[in-house]
């Protein structure tokens, strides 16, 4: 969630007003599921998330288009 405001906070998005939204979001992970994020990521898991990204699209900010990641 940091790293989506700093982002936005370069793109010129009204920082004041996205931190009033947030402020009144009450949503929490379960127990479980909170545990399970803290686990290691293993190489199957890895691969599954890898090698089911859409085609031709960049999963993140800096723009290197899956096939990169499938790649490499």
């Amino acid at each position: 969630m940091v790293s989506k405001i700093y982002y936005m906070s370069k793109k010129g998005i009204d920082m004041q007003a996205a931190t009033e939204l947030l402020t009144d979001v009450n949503i929490s992970l379960k127990c479980n599921d909170s545990n399970n994020l803290e686990n290691n990521l293993n190489i199957k898991e890895l691969e599954h998330s890898v090698f089911n990204f859409k085609k031709s699209k960049s999963p993140g900010i800096d723009g290197i288009p899956a096939e990169w990641y499938q790649k490499f």
